[in-house]
């Protein structure tokens, strides 16, 4: 007679799975997801015999042997498994285990575990067999998630997320929809902070700056919370042109590096302020320097491309545009620069095009009507280049509906009517 085979495979994934749970602490609580998108388990960790809902999410890799003496390499790692793992709201664990050695290892996973900017569809990721999972392990465990959770909130004590939609909201980064429900509450040191967070992520600037300002009169040499005026301080003054608010803003951050209390986050936003102050050398190491640290933070291969086009290095600025959209293909602000970088330097007008009209594709809200709004005017000039001169008018007309006093557009105008 014939009956069902178990495949290895699934006899190491329950080897795997044992071996994790008999090795962490027998009070930790295990739950398996209804639908396996990335993650085997979810482990909630218990403190001092209490509940917190300090959670992280466990992958588990399993292999007969491992011919390497330092690390276990892992390989075939999806692209989409990566993508889901970095944008958790819970820290990832892999777990690798190993049948012959009657081991397994860990290793969080965080930006710099792959480069993205690779075109690869799979990658792999080598996990040190320092990290053995045992008793001494989990208490490093344990104290990188409760870390990890106080920092995420920015908070110094958490609430009780499980009773409060408010902070549900604001943990699972849906700002605005947070703002109404922070709004309401006690206004504690932590509330305004987290209200001058939510503006900030909304762009409201200058909401933003009156909040964290009130946050700052409880406690005027809270770190973060001078770290938080600065972002919001170079982000308002580059909306707002003003050079003012930029250099306040970098004062706070270079106070910050002399105290070297300065989180990667931020000193972006440094060389955000440098460069929009014309400092583009400074600028350049800034972004290098935080791409060492994160080296799929797409934003920063996206200026580093616009510091190069300013410092006239077009190639190195087209390589750097093409990182970023590797790891974001709908970056706007990538693909408007490559774009427009295609057109006014190369004029290679039919590529430049496809971009602009890809882009207007994705932005589903049409921001680029706010915050891009020569999208319509170089679409007309890519138009004109390729000598359709009629779908360049036709440009140019949906450009001058929403600017209609704009010298670029108008003179546009002049120029197709010849």
């Amino acid at each position: 007679m014939n009956y069902p085979n178990r495949h290895p495979n699934h006899t190491l994934e329950s080897a795997s799975m044992r071996y994790v749970k008999y090795h962490l602490p027998e009070d930790w609580l295990f739950t398996r997801p209804s639908e396996d998108y990335g993650i085997d388990l979810v482990c909630e960790v218990v403190i001092d015999n209490e509940i917190r809902g300090y959670e992280f999410g466990i992958q588990l890799k399993s292999k007969k042997t491992e011919k390497n003496q330092e690390n276990v390499i892992i390989k075939g790692l999806k692209r989409s498994s990566i993508n889901f793992w970095l944008s958790s709201i819970k820290p990832i664990m892999l777990i690798a285990f190993v049948e012959d050695e009657e081991k397994a290892y860990w290793s969080w996973i965080n930006q710099s575990s792959f480069d993205l900017t690779k075109q690869n569809n799979e990658f792999q990721l080598k996990v040190n067999k320092k990290n053995i999972i045992n008793s001494t392990s989990s208490e490093v465990i344990g104290n990188y998630i409760r870390e990890y959770n106080l920092k995420m909130l920015e908070l110094k004590n958490l609430p009780n997320i499980k009773e409060d939609y408010g902070w549900q909201l604001y943990l699972k980064k849906r700002y605005e929809e947070a703002l109404p429900y922070l709004k309401k509450m006690s206004k504690s040191l932590d509330v305004l902070n987290a209200i001058s967070i939510c503006y900030y992520r909304s762009f409201q600037y200058r909401n933003a700056l009156i909040y964290v300002n009130k946050s700052l009169d409880i406690d005027s040499g809270n770190l973060t919370l001078l770290s938080n005026k600065a972002s919001i301080l170079i982000e308002y003054g580059d909306t707002q042109k003003n050079n003012n608010l930029i250099i306040e803003g970098l004062k706070i951050i270079d106070l910050l590096i002399d105290r070297k209390k300065l989180s990667n986050d931020t000193y972006f936003n440094y060389g955000c302020g440098l460069m929009s102050l014309g400092n583009y050398k400074d600028a350049k190491d800034v972004f290098k320097s935080v791409l060492k640290v994160n080296p799929n933070k797409e934003e920063a291969w996206k200026n580093l491309g616009m510091v190069y086009h300013h410092l006239q290095f077009f190639e190195n600025e087209m390589k750097c545009y093409d990182k970023s959209l590797a790891i974001n293909p709908n970056l706007i602000e990538a693909i408007s620069s490559k774009a427009t970088t295609l057109y006014k330097v190369y004029r290679e007008y039919e590529k430049a095009l496809n971009l602009f009209m890809r882009l207007i594709k994705i932005d589903k809200e049409s921001r680029y009507k706010v915050e891009y709004p020569y999208v319509d005017f170089f679409i007309s000039e890519c138009y004109y280049g390729l000598e359709n001169i009629e779908k360049a008018k036709h440009w140019n007309n949906i450009g001058l509906k929403n600017n209609p006093t704009d010298e670029y557009f108008l003179n546009q105008q002049k120029q197709l009517s010849v």
